[in-house]
């Protein structure tokens, strides 16, 4: 949320007027301020289509997305669909892991690995309750304020940039917004369906297979899946270049005109609890070495611009 102002008003933050965009907050189904889908099948290829309907009908003719966490899987999914009006897309966790470790890994690539390895271990049992019993969790979630706030609590503490204490990254009044839009709108169970919904479809997967559309991504050092610049061979051939940063924050604005001439940006929120910064200066430098045609094979949490 605190790149809606930057973005949407860059004088105050240093910047110029002719860098402002215009920014369309649509979040997911099930998720905080959206209904809760009454029927099955909204995965994230529908909710993608879903989105290019939206900015149909708001008028944008020309649109760039961006996406993390489950956000990301809408991009990727957008990425694929290529729906006019779409010209790039930018994501802050790529889905770029092919099915299987090759044959001489590089370290980093063995790294990689490891890290997913880590992940989908003992840092995965929220994923496989919501992809296999999201009701039931939902039950306990929705009848629980102290339950709700530690089943978001304990990934603030796994997945910020901090030295133990989630305070290092956040503060409390920080933590308790994004969990009270879950308590508030009363939507456990139904944002944990998204899980199992692309459980069911197939689309949890860590790699989003073949994208021509041209493609960024800001790479953070202690992001879930650590991707070393070189480190994994995507399968498949994705358009990408990817920008890695020192670490999470904010970055000084800066002009990007030279590559989306036009007003408009988009974000989906996804509510997740580790929401992070999107750096303005990390996407000028994808976007522009996007523009420039670079092609590069490496590894390329909801944010759409438009300009």
């Amino acid at each position: 949320m605190e790149v809606i102002g930057p973005l949407t008003e860059p004088t105050r933050f240093g910047g110029n007027a002719d860098d402002a965009f215009h920014v369309v907050i649509p979040s997911l189904p099930g998720f905080a301020f959206s209904d809760k889908p009454s029927e099955t099948g909204w995965d994230v290829e529908r909710i993608a289509k879903a989105w290019v309907t939206l900015m149909q009908r708001l008028g944008y003719e020309r649109w760039v997305a961006q996406g993390g966490d489950w956000g990301s899987g809408v991009t990727h999914a957008l990425a694929r669909l290529r729906p006019p009006g779409l010209i790039a897309a930018h994501v802050n966790w790529p889905f770029v892991f092919p099915p299987k470790l090759p044959e001489n890994p590089t370290p980093a690539e063995k790294r990689a690995f490891e890290r997913a390895a880590w992940f989908q271990g003992e840092q995965s049992g929220y994923f496989r309750e919501h992809a296999t019993r999201p009701q039931t969790i939902g039950y306990a979630l929705a009848d629980s304020a102290a339950g709700q706030a530690l089943w978001i609590y304990e990934k603030f503490q796994a997945w910020t940039d901090n030295r133990g204490d989630p305070e290092d990254a956040l503060s409390i009044d920080a933590m308790l917004d994004d969990i009270s839009l879950y308590w508030f709108t009363n939507t456990a169970a139904s944002s944990a369906r998204i899980y199992w919904e692309n459980t069911q479809s197939g689309r949890a997967s860590l790699s989003a297979g073949r994208i021509e559309l041209p493609m960024a991504a800001s790479i953070f050092p202690r992001e879930i899946f650590v991707r070393q610049r070189n480190g994994l061979r995507p399968s498949g051939r994705t358009c990408s270049t990817g920008t890695s940063l020192i670490r999470a924050g904010t970055l000084p604005l800066s002009n990007n005109r030279s590559y989306l001439p036009g007003r408009c940006a988009t974000r989906s929120s996804h509510g997740e609890g580790d929401q992070r910064s999107v750096h303005r200066e990390a996407s000028r430098q994808g976007m522009e070495s996007v523009r420039a045609g670079i092609v590069q094979r490496e590894c390329a949490r909801e944010l759409c611009l438009i300009r």
